[in-house]
């Protein structure tokens, strides 16, 4: 037997027999943990093994790439970004070491993001950006302690590259009496 809860009662489910091992569940939900019990299939009552958790990787899916930044250069000191989709963690991000680092999270298409910041010590020199699998900055927080720990933004993505999109990071720079040097991040040209 096998549910997306956790099952307290398997005498209240309906059996799956299953006459071998390895057995394939399948049609289950991406992104979604299951809990899973078996038991041998023999007369009269027999017992059940304990519930082992199964989680459900999804098709098609995609990276989001946190960019960490530490202003004192010493690392995190514990505070991380977390995603979740459907309660299922599906990565942190940390910074063990360092000024700046980068990590992927990988994701399921269109099924909500769920970002929440855990705070370790000295939050105040972390700062990060979330970007999604094209380089476009979803999210940026420059400064830990001003974000709140749970939920602190949420995302759906169909993991398709865009068409078109507008140009990222724009910056001027070189400003002089006729005019600036306009930079930017063209997406479309990788």
């Amino acid at each position: 037997i096998y549910d997306s809860v956790a099952i307290t009662n398997p005498a209240a489910y309906t059996v799956t027999p299953a006459y071998s091992s390895p057995l394939t569940l399948s049609g289950l939900n991406p992104a979604t943990t299951y809990h899973v019990y078996v038991r041998p299939s023999c007369p009269g009552v027999t017992p059940w093994s304990h519930t082992v958790a199964a989680t459900r990787v999804c098709d098609g899916g995609c990276d989001v790439e946190i960019v960490m930044h530490d202003s004192y250069g010493d690392g995190w000191n514990g505070n991380k970004v977390v995603a979740t989709q459907n309660g299922q963690v599906m990565g942190e991000a940390t910074l063990t070491t360092g000024r700046d680092g980068t990590a992927l999270i990988g994701i399921c298409p269109n099924i909500p993001i769920q970002f929440n910041f855990q705070t370790g010590s000295y939050p105040s020199e972390t700062s990060f950006e979330i970007n999604d699998a094209w380089g476009h900055q979803l999210f940026a927080c420059n400064n830990g302690t001003n974000i709140p720990s749970q939920n602190f933004f949420t995302h759906t993505t169909d993991c398709q590259a865009p068409l078109c999109v507008a140009p990222d990071r724009i910056a001027a720079s070189g400003i002089t009496s006729t005019g600036p040097t306009l930079t930017w991040f063209d997406t479309m040209a990788i």
